[in-house]
């Protein structure tokens, strides 16, 4: 080929077929994948409550930690311990509006260390702290958000 044209299209088009296969094959998970990716999440959503590391989670789904985050972020779009913090945010906001449990009480048993770390990620989530959330019943009329 002795077009310059030709051949740069002939590259572009070969990069293109290479980027979109790329993406195809990281996007395949197999059935073994998903159930395991399926116990991690029924895993969380029991256990959300307790202080779950990515080794007690990999432990339980019989992996190692590492193949547990690759496989949940090819499959999820997110991390492990993201998906858990989400679970925990879902649970607080539900907390927050059916009970009256003080804000500190809701933070320790949806799995929360500490108070101040509770607010900061609640803050990340819904642009305002966990009391002023409790408190705008009218601005946030749900009982129950889902992140999924």
């Amino acid at each position: 080929m002795t077009d310059k044209y030709q051949l740069s299209a002939k590259v572009y088009e070969w990069m293109l077929t290479l980027v979109q296969t790329s993406r195809e094959i990281s996007k395949e998970i197999s059935a073994g994948s998903s159930s395991i990716i399926q116990q991690a999440k029924e895993y969380m959503k029991q256990h959300y409550t307790q202080p779950l590391t990515l080794d007690n989670l990999a432990e339980h789904c019989g992996i190692n930690k590492y193949r547990l985050c690759r496989l949940f972020q090819r499959s999820e779009d997110t991390s492990p311990l993201a998906y858990l913090r989400d679970r925990r945010i879902e649970a607080a906001i539900t907390m927050l509006r059916t009970t009256d449990l003080p804000v500190q009480t809701i933070g320790e048993q949806c799995g929360f260390d500490s108070p101040s770390y509770f607010g900061k990620v609640f803050r990340q989530y819904m642009s305002m702290t966990p009391k002023d959330y409790r408190m705008k019943k009218m601005a946030f009329p749900y009982h129950a958000i889902y992140y999924e």
